[in-house]
């Protein structure tokens, strides 16, 4: 007797790494028959079919999903996905606008509309997306440091879109004015805006902030 669905889920997981997609759609069959329906279970039933450049199928399973599980804004970012890699862009567009609507803190939401602007050279949508993404308290502090850094390495869209990218950073470093790399990141970036008094300043007082500051915060601040 089966007990644990992860089992099949890992054994799929190797089918698929191994090039052997059918095998892996038969143990996903075998994990339904065991467990019923699991939104994982359908979500790589759905992937191995996009892989196989069959999505029409794909696109009927995430449609079920999103009948069984109408409010959960990750199977319309699903959808919207398999409709992107099937060329369809207006209808996935439209897709992951639906998915941040049902759910308008759903980071898999988001997330892939993001990606849908990014990978289409919607920069003012890019933007305003990652504006959103950033805000939600759920996403990791890593990942929104890491969302800073992909904006300011593009000197273009820095340049274009300062005002949301200050936003951005003034709106992290007011949730966690003690996080170090924080601060790095904003005093950068106000330095970057001739503002260096200011980022000086701002570095001086994290360290007066911190019990036992190391040699490197020292350093920083010179």
């Amino acid at each position: 007797k089966h007990s644990n669905p992860d089992h099949f889920r890992i054994l799929a997981l190797l089918h698929r790494s191994f090039n052997q997609p059918q095998e892996a759609l038969t143990v996903l069959d075998s994990a339904e028959i065991c467990f019923g329906k699991y939104p994982i279970f359908s979500q790589m039933r759905e992937d191995i079919y996009v892989d196989k450049g069959e999505f029409d199928k794909a696109e009927q399973l995430a449609l079920q999903s999103i009948k069984d599980f109408p409010y959960d804004a990750d199977n319309y970012a699903i959808l919207g996905g398999i409709y992107e890699r099937w060329g369809r862009d207006s209808i996935a567009l439209v897709t992951y606008q639906k998915a941040v609507k049902v759910d308008s803190l759903s980071i898999e939401a988001w997330s892939g509309l993001c990606g849908f602007a990014q990978r289409h050279n919607d920069h003012s949508r890019f933007i305003d997306c990652f504006l959103h993404l950033n805000s939600i308290p759920e996403l990791p502090l890593e990942q929104k440091l890491n969302n800073i850094k992909t904006l300011t390495s593009n000197r273009k869209l820095y340049m274009e879109f300062y005002p949301q990218v200050d936003s951005m950073h003034r709106m992290l470093y007011s949730v966690h004015k003690t996080d170090p790399e924080v601060v790095k990141t904003y005093t950068r970036h106000l330095i970057v805006s001739s503002q260096a008094k200011k980022a000086s300043t701002l570095w001086q007082d994290y360290i007066s902030s911190v019990k036992n500051p190391s040699l490197e915060d020292f350093c920083y601040a010179v």
